[in-house]
């Protein structure tokens, strides 16, 4: 098996890989999604002990193709995402750009495996394995790749992490809640996107309690006027304070700084909406249309 060294200090290495259990896992999820998976499953198996065993964090996005891999996991900043800011195939927000998200499954577990599965362009199916260990971060060992040939196959990365870290005991419920608050947003601009945990998909009306819609007088930017239309959306949860540029559908192009007051480049795009929250309890959309 081939292996790679990360060209960074191991310290450096080791500070962006702390994170807590559920902020870990979700950046897993994000790179999923940011691969343009339409389902992300994730399932935390327990030992006779009752103790976790293992957590597996498993997608149908495009995979990683075999001639990347060493790139992307030898060197951070080298991401496909570096430089971009929507997904490959469906155009969706991208949520990381650097290739650091990775590296918070060691605030999980000592062990971690990524099996992937890509599309090599023919329609022909190809799988391998990446392993880290956390206590070699800066090596990185990539396996040979092999054919697939069975029925049922589909590109997708499973990430696997295990020798758990001690003192992390999960709760089903208090878990779901901080992930449906997490991806909320997400799963309501994208609607063709199903989260899992345990095998019971994240409802985001479960957090959302209100929308109300206002229109607003048409806005001069430019010699151009746009119609204005203000969504506000009501929580039933603290949310996090945030700022999106999105398109015409309402699918968020760019996360931007966290203030209401800041430029806007058009760029060509007839239609932007941005929403942010009040008081961290509410969101407030606004949409401008050409």
């Amino acid at each position: 098996m081939p292996h790679y060294s990360i060209n960074v200090q191991g310290d450096y290495l080791e500070r962006i890989s702390k994170a807590r259990p559920v902020q870990a896992i979700a950046e897993l999820i994000w790179n999923a999604l940011d691969a343009d998976a339409t389902k992300v499953e994730v399932e935390i198996e327990t030992t006779p002990l009752e103790t976790i065993g293992t957590i597996v964090v498993r997608d149908n996005g495009h995979g990683i193709p075999y001639a990347d891999a060493s790139v992307l996991f030898s060197q951070l900043g080298g991401s496909w995402k570096h430089g971009g800011h929507r997904s490959k195939t469906k155009n969706r927000m991208l949520h990381g750009q650097e290739g650091k998200g990775r590296f918070k499954a060691f605030a999980l577990g000592r062990v971690v495996d990524w099996h992937v599965i890509y599309d090599n362009g023919n329609g022909e199916l190809f799988r391998y394995k990446i392993s880290m260990l956390s206590g070699f971060l800066q090596r990185v060992d990539i396996s040979d790749e092999e054919r697939i040939d069975s029925i049922g196959a589909v590109p997708g990365v499973e990430v696997r992490i295990s020798e758990i870290e001690h003192g992390w005991k999960s709760e089903s419920e208090t878990v779901e809640q901080s992930f449906t608050e997490i991806f909320a947003l997400y799963l309501t601009d994208y609607t063709d996107v199903s989260i899992s945990l345990q095998g019971k998909k994240l409802d985001p009306k479960s957090v959302i309690k209100n929308q109300i819609h206002l229109s607003l007088p048409k806005i001069l930017v430019d010699a151009e006027e746009y119609e204005a239309e203000l969504v506000i959306v009501e929580w039933d949860v603290k949310a996090e304070r945030s700022l999106y540029l999105c398109d015409a559908n309402g699918f968020p192009l760019t996360k931007t700084s966290n203030r209401f007051h800041i430029g806007l480049n058009f760029n060509s795009q007839p239609i932007y909406v941005l929403y942010t929250s009040v008081y961290c309890t509410m969101k407030v959309r606004l949409i401008w249309l050409k």
